[in-house]
């Protein structure tokens, strides 16, 4: 099934996600799931999957709602001064919540303090990729091309924030390489120009390139990950080619800081029975990501090893490129 056919499918069906209802108190109210980006994502397939569950396990009216701007900060920020009684939930990706707090001085909020962690629900990992007409088949003979022609030495991405615009500059740098990002408004930019090589190589979720792979429209040089990409199982790790390279990002649920433990508790239960289960497994793995479902306590602990690795390399390059 197509990506984009794939995901109309799992939100029009709810993709079969059944689960016990719980005893989440007092309620008529609505409750409302912030997505602090646009529609027609992965992302936002998997947010309104998490929605459907809820809906189905608690019987309540349950709003998804696309909060964009500031490159995530409006949407989560509104989670962020709602009230802490279980009726506003956030699903968001990595970047709000760990590079944020190192990339802007003038945030406004922590997310360490101002949410408590629900639970991850999918992990997932980025690509390298180069275009055919780059004449060097490996990573470490497209850098060193790279670097005997400066002035082809770019790269495509979507945005200057997250960890493909990061993991890029991190790699290049090793390899004494001074690559300009080029930013897009969306992946299908970035992909149609590294085709037809009007970029030499690209930094995206490994998910948006496989199809193009697959075809041989464009080489796919390494992938970010601890082990290999379920998307790319035969293109190797940064790590295996000598890079201390580790870059895997995630989908996660939080809510307002000083929501009841009780109800937390028992959206962590809803939840992770929707992400484990077979059928939202199953949804999950062909969006090629990695179900996750951890604990509240798990969440916080990733996140904040998540943000140890990653705040010197974000203040190092965040410095360089927004003068």
């Amino acid at each position: 099934m197509h990506r984009r056919q794939f995901l109309q499918y799992a939100v029009a069906t709810g993709a079969g996600l059944t689960l016990a209802a719980p005893a989440l108190a007092q309620s008529g109210q609505t409750i409302r799931i912030i997505y602090p980006f646009g529609a027609g994502s992965a992302g936002d397939g998997l947010g309104r999957l998490m929605a459907d569950a809820l809906r189905q396990a608690t019987g309540k009216t349950i709003v998804f709602e696309n909060r964009t701007g500031a490159e995530g900060k409006i949407g989560t920020r509104a989670v962020i001064a709602a009230p802490p009684d279980g009726n506003t939930i956030l699903f968001t990706p990595f970047a709000p919540i760990v590079i944020h707090p190192a990339a802007f001085d003038d945030l406004g909020y922590d997310p360490f303090t101002a949410l408590q962690p629900v639970t991850q629900v999918s992990r997932f990992e980025f690509a390298m990729s180069s275009s055919l007409t780059v004449p060097a088949e490996t990573l470490k003979d497209t850098m060193a091309w790279l670097r005997a022609n400066p002035d082809r030495a770019s790269f495509g991405v979507t945005g200057s924030t997250g960890l493909p615009f990061f993991t890029a500059k991190l790699v290049s740098s090793m390899e004494r390489v001074d690559a300009k990002p080029v930013v897009y408004r969306s992946a299908a930019q970035v992909l149609s120009d590294i085709i037809g090589g009007h970029i030499p190589l690209a930094s995206s979720p490994a998910s948006e390139v496989g199809e193009m792979y697959r075809t041989r429209k464009l080489r796919v040089l390494a992938t970010s990950g601890p082990q290999r990409s379920r998307a790319l199982p035969d293109v190797p790790t940064y790590k295996e080619l000598g890079y201390d390279v580790v870059a895997d990002a995630w989908y996660a649920l939080y809510v307002p800081a000083g929501t009841p433990a009780e109800i937390v508790k028992e959206y962590n239960r809803i939840f992770v029975a929707a992400i484990q289960g077979g059928e939202g497994r199953d949804l999950i793995e062909r969006l090629e990501m990695e179900p996750a479902g951890t604990t509240p306590e798990g969440l916080g602990e990733i996140q904040r090893e998540a943000f140890q690795r990653w705040s010197g390399p974000i203040k190092r390059f965040q410095t360089v490129e927004t003068k």
